[in-house]
């Protein structure tokens, strides 16, 4: 038995509610056992499934306290994920230190990195501006990463000085 994908939804539709971005977390989930962790690891939020409709929830929050719910329905899960959220969100904007991320970085394969470091640096830059809600910049930071990549790509590959300009 597995979390669904409409469960997912659930999910996400709570975190939107709240303005939390997917980006700012990491999903995990195999067989029965589903796990949300927010980026800077502090809160994370594990969902085991028991059987069709029983889960039980694990919540670990900054001052470390684990709430737990067990053998709860859905609609219970949710309800502590929505409580887990707002804790998320209300602490990311009430603490200055956390109402920025700086310097949240994508992991690329070695490939592109022995193309292009550039491209790397670029875009890990445009992506924390997403995740700090800069959208009206992120995204020519994005264009401008891939023109990195494309251009070192091409120099390395066809090794032609003429492309640099």
């Amino acid at each position: 038995m597995r979390i669904t994908n409409i469960q997912k939804a659930d999910l996400f539709a709570i975190l939107k509610k709240y303005n939390l971005s997917g980006e700012l977390f990491e999903f995990n989930g195999q067989d029965e056992l589903y796990t949300i962790k927010f980026i800077d690891n502090y809160f994370e939020f594990t969902i085991k499934k028991i059987i069709s409709n029983e889960y039980d929830v694990y919540v670990k929050s900054i001052d470390n306290k684990t709430p737990a719910g067990y053998r709860i329905r859905w609609e219970n899960v949710l309800a502590y994920f929505d409580k887990w959220s707002l804790s998320i969100s209300k602490d990311i904007i009430n603490s200055p230190e956390k109402s920025k991320i700086n310097n949240a970085e994508k992991a690329f394969p070695k490939e592109v990195e022995k193309y292009s470091k550039n491209f790397i640096v670029i875009y890990n830059q445009a992506f924390t501006a997403e995740i700090n809600g800069l959208t009206e910049i992120c995204g020519l930071g994005y264009r401008k990463a891939f023109e990195f990549l494309i251009k070192d790509y091409l120099i390395k590959k066809i090794q032609k000085k003429n492309i640099k300009k």
